[in-house]
């Protein structure tokens, strides 16, 4: 179940990716947002203003998932969001050793738990590939506390059907002992009492004992039977 969940988790990940995607795509992607600047204006801002209501648009409709988009050229993480709690990040360029250039080099996209800008995450990433070129990234992140928070729940709903299974199993296991050793006990009084006096019989019981007292029953009728006709022969 966690590895389900892990899995899940990696394809809704790696699905907000693709939704910025399509954003930029339908925005014209970064060659387009970069031809529309001025020379005098700063190509990192024009671009965060172009695609921060997208990111923030995503980011918000998924709770407790962070977004955005990096540019290989600039070397600059270009929006984060949400905005709020992760937009003093824009500007700022990743580690040399985060798998994001790792992406970037290889074209190919990754899904990579551990210590990244944002904290100790599960970091969705798909590269942004224009005219043939890898010209950045799009991550989508959630917190790895979150994702254990979820596995905890589930873990904790399936110990406690167990337990309630294991309860109603023991207590119909309970029920079957006792309805079963207090037909035995009724059985063994009323061979006793047949055993003194053979018109005696066993009260009907339900279930699989009552066959067997109607039985019993039938078996003390026929003894007594052959003993009062053995009786009349011998008088």
């Amino acid at each position: 179940s966690k590895t389900a969940i892990l899995a899940e988790k990696e394809h809704y990940l790696l699905g907000i990716t693709q939704l910025l995607q399509q954003q930029l795509a339908q925005q014209g992607g970064f060659a387009v947002l970069e031809g529309r600047i001025g020379a005098e204006q700063n190509k990192l801002m024009v671009l965060n203003q172009a695609l921060a209501p997208v990111t923030e648009q995503v980011s918000s409709s998924f709770p407790r998932v962070g977004a955005g988009f990096y540019h290989r050229q600039l070397d600059a993480i270009v929006t984060y969001g949400p905005e709020k709690e992760y937009g003093d990040r824009v500007g700022k360029a990743i580690s040399a050793e985060h798998p994001g250039r790792q992406v970037m080099a290889s074209a190919q996209a990754a899904v990579v738990s551990g210590q990244f800008v944002r904290g100790n995450i599960m970091n969705a990433m798909s590269p942004i590939i224009e005219n043939g070129q890898t010209v950045g990234y799009i991550w989508a992140n959630e917190l790895i506390d979150d994702i254990d928070k979820t596995i905890e729940q589930m873990r904790n709903t399936l110990l406690l059907i167990s337990a309630l299974a294991l309860f109603v199993s023991l207590a119909l296991a309970f029920l079957i002992i006792t309805h079963l050793t207090r037909d035995i006990g009724i059985i063994k009084k009323g061979l006793e009492g047949i055993g003194h006096d053979l018109n005696q019989r066993l009260a009907p019981l339900d279930g699989e004992t009552g066959d067997i007292i109607v039985a019993i029953n039938r078996l003390a009728q026929s003894l007594f039977e052959s003993r009062q006709t053995e009786r009349k022969l011998a008088e």
